[in-house]
């Protein structure tokens, strides 16, 4: 009970304090976090920044991308040895400034050599990349632009003892990439602006002492948000970058590739400047779903529904890949984003069965389908998500159902009508054809 007074004690204190307005407690929670000292090879970093930082510092996490440590080790002037790059922060009075410094290893200590610093809030991410064809690494720094949700990347070259800073770039996301195919590499920036819908990408490359675009595009300006852009292959086997985008209450893809030195998105109609011709669930991204090495994006086509009180309407998902002109179904599957599986429908299938969409009971069953009469014939399979609990425990047993698929918690079973006719397929069958989400 004494224990119980004293905790109560303390909260109302802490509830005082927070109801009087008073600064006793940092507004940001990151102040309350202290990190883990650097260890190893990296250890004396972190004295030197301690005796040679006279203003209070921290050091800044990217919160995103490959490299998530203050301190990075990367070979920066291609000899053969590491540089260190570290990335703090200092507060002089009311301004924050985030640093980039350099360090050199040489008699087995380490040593700034260079530094650069800039007004910022944070830090979004960092990469390394040889974009002038050097053979010495650029840094990239994303930095987080203090009090609004914009970023800006800065490109910094390091030359032994210092570090030049060789763009400063407001982006959304960015790519290190050869997109042209010229062995250089370039800079793929997204440049995303709901606001003023001027939604933009551009590819870069380092030309004198700066970097300047090569060539841009539009994107859909009508999108709300862009997911990272990834590098793959058009179905030709061309170099090029998909973006998928929220729009609404669903997503679109964006293909854009470089066509005659030019940076092209033939999916944005032109006179419209919106991308509809890949628009679906805002819950499906493309992925490779056939293990071929090349994206597919998600196209919807309809499906027939069975009437029913709890039926909602359900929809093939064809997955088609793009070689910059035409789009190519290579699969087509049946998506339960609520239960998380989907099934690859047999070919023999397509066009040919309606669906019943119960998402209250966890029940998908599929039906034959004359499309020409628009009539609904004999069942042809059931599937239903199970607690699996419940159903090793044999809540079900009475149901008949075999299991097809599991998860640690769930457990999807079903029927199927093997009648031996063309429609038929197997259980084993459909085994293969239901797979999990996630994988």
């Amino acid at each position: 009970m004494k224990v119980k007074r004293i905790l109560s004690a303390v909260l109302c204190i802490v509830i005082s304090v927070a109801l009087s307005g008073c600064t006793f407690f940092a507004t940001d929670t990151a102040e309350l976090l202290s990190p883990p000292a650097l260890s190893g090879e990296l250890a004396p970093i972190a004295h030197i920044l301690k005796e040679s930082v006279t203003l209070p510092f921290s050091y800044k996490y990217p919160s995103t991308g490959k490299y998530l440590s203050p301190v990075t080790k990367a070979d920066l002037d291609n000899d053969g040895n590491y540089e260190a790059v570290a990335l703090y922060s200092t507060v002089d009075g009311e301004t924050t400034a985030m640093h980039v410094n350099v360090f050199t290893k040489k008699n087995d200590e380490w040593k700034s050599v260079a530094e650069q610093k800039i007004v910022a809030g944070g830090v979004d991410r960092i990469d390394f990349c040889d974009l002038d064809n050097d053979g010495n690494l650029e840094i990239l720094v994303g930095w987080e632009i203090y009090g609004t949700s914009e970023m800006q990347l800065a490109v910094y070259s390091f030359d032994k003892k210092t570090l030049s800073q060789r763009m400063l770039q407001r982006y959304t996301y960015f790519l290190c990439c050869d997109l042209n195919e010229d062995s250089k590499n370039e800079l793929f920036i997204v440049n995303f602006n709901s606001g003023e819908a001027t939604n933009h990408a551009g590819l870069y490359s380092i030309k004198g002492e700066g970097v300047t675009e090569i060539s841009g595009c539009s994107l859909d300006n009508t999108v709300k948000s862009v997911n990272e852009p990834v590098l793959s292959t058009l179905s030709n086997g061309k170099k090029a970058i998909y973006i998928d985008e929220i729009k609404g209450a669903g997503a679109i893809t964006e293909v854009l590739y470089m066509e005659k030195n030019e940076l092209v998105n033939p999916l944005l109609n032109t006179e419209t400047r919106e991308n509809t011709r890949t628009i679906r669930s805002s819950a499906i991204m493309c992925k490779d779903i056939n293990d071929d090495g090349i994206l597919e994006i998600p196209i919807y086509e309809s499906l027939p529904s069975v009437p029913s009180k709890n039926n909602e309407n359900l929809y093939y998902t064809n997955w088609c890949s793009y070689n910059g002109e035409s789009l190519t179904n290579k699969r087509t599957t049946i998506m339960n984003l609520n239960d998380g599986y989907y099934l690859n429908v047999p070919v023999k299938w397509v066009g040919k069965i309606a669906a019943l969409k119960d998402t209250e009971n966890r029940i998908r069953t599929f039906y034959r389908y004359d499309s020409e009469t628009q009539t609904v014939g004999e069942e042809l399979l059931y599937i239903q998500a199970f607690d699996s609990d419940d159903w090793d425990g044999g809540k079900y047993t009475s149901l008949k159902l075999t299991e097809i698929i599991r998860t640690d918690s769930t457990v999807y079973a079903g029927w199927t009508n093997e009648g031996g006719d063309e429609m038929s397929v197997t259980l084993e069958e459909i085994k293969n054809a239901v797979k999990l989400i996630e994988e």
